[in-house]
């Protein structure tokens, strides 16, 4: 439980990703309304017999497969939507703005006052002695 989040992509990345979600997420919206509506010019995209006998088989049909679209469409919408926020926190967790970085570093040594800072180690430099 006490795990820390890691986002696997960069800032640049994650900020693609969450505007490619929110454009789907518009886009797919939108054609469900569309599609609810019954627009003509989806029809090409319904799966629909070629021929029909009768009128009322043909538009009992289509109304059908109309419906059928749109609940995919906004179920994709769903999905893009779910993809957004991940990035969107994904972002905000990885990349916090300064000020709170600040706060929590200031919290993190209020904490533990007792610990002294250690010193950094110094290198010892190992020279080549050629002869």
């Amino acid at each position: 439980m006490g795990k820390k989040l890691r986002c696997p992509c960069g800032k640049k990345c994650t900020m693609f990703c969450a505007f490619i979600s929110i454009w789907g997420v518009i886009q797919c919206l939108l054609m469900g309304v569309f599609c609810s509506i019954r627009a003509l010019s989806f029809l090409h995209d319904i799966a629909i017999q070629e021929e029909y006998e009768e009128l009322h088989e043909f538009k009992k049909d289509a109304d059908k497969q109309f419906d059928r679209t749109a609940l995919t469409c906004y179920a994709a919408a769903a999905v893009y939507a779910v993809l957004a926020i991940i990035c969107i926190v994904c972002y905000r967790i990885r990349y916090k703005p300064k000020s709170e970085i600040r706060e929590l570093r200031k919290s993190s040594m209020m904490v533990s006052p007792n610990v002294k800072p250690q010193k950094p180690k110094q290198r010892t430099s190992k020279r080549n002695t050629r002869k």
